[in-house]
This record gives structure tokens, C-alpha cells and sequence, in this order.
């Protein structure tokens, strides 16, 4: 039962990251056009 937990978690935590790795590359796209 534990490991289901672990998998759950692994799988949140995963999209998690990827979505913010997604947010930080707009972000820092934002910025280099920002500063030129």
C-alpha cells in the first residue's frame, strides 16, 4: 500500500516539476526579449 502512495506522489510531484519548469522557461524567454 505504501508503494502506491510513493507512485501517486512520484507522479503529482513529476507534473508539478514539469509544469514549473515550463513557467520558468516563459519567464526567462520573457526576459531576454525584455532586456534585448
Amino acid at each position: 500500500m505504501e508503494q502506491f502512495f510513493l507512485l501517486v506522489f512520484l507522479a503529482l510531484g513529476g507534473s508539478g516539476l514539469a509544469g514549473s519548469v515550463k513557467v520558468i522557461n516563459q519567464g526567462n524567454e520573457a526576459l531576454v526579449e525584455t532586456l534585448g
